[in-house]
């Protein structure tokens, strides 16, 4: 789980800046959450982090996710059900976007990344959901 503290440059960057973003603090890592309120996050180890600006959940190849409520998001033999493939149909709002669970026929980061942009544009009201 990533939570980035400082504004990281606007273009994707898939090079040795996340390392040292790391290292100089801007970007921590951790892991088990427990809970999200409003404006912050909650972790196992009783860590919070106020005034979260972004969140980027790296959970691998294991579709679970135990910090969301089964009504939010239910995973069952790794399938999900997403409108678009991305967007929690039962959420009253999009304000949670899953990124990256489609088998695509090519390469998964242009993909990804055309899921991002869309999601982005949902957020900041630039785009809209039809049907949900």
């Amino acid at each position: 789980l990533l939570f980035v503290n400082s504004p990281l440059r606007k273009e994707p960057v898939f090079n040795d800046e996340l390392p040292s973003r790391i290292l100089c603090g801007t970007v921590s890592i951790k892991p088990s959450v427990k809970e999200f309120t409003e404006t912050s996050a909650v972790f196992e180890d009783g860590t919070v982090f106020e005034a979260v600006d972004c969140i980027i959940f790296a959970t691998g190849y294991d579709y679970a996710y135990p910090f969301l409520d089964d009504s939010i998001i239910k995973s069952r033999n790794n399938e999900v059900t997403l409108f678009k493939g991305i967007f929690p149909p039962l959420m009253e709002k999009p304000t949670l976007a899953i990124i990256g669970l489609v088998q695509s026929l090519g390469a998964a980061i242009p993909t990804a990344d055309l899921q991002a942009r869309w999601a982005a544009k949902v957020f900041a009201g630039r785009s809209t959901i039809l049907s949900l």
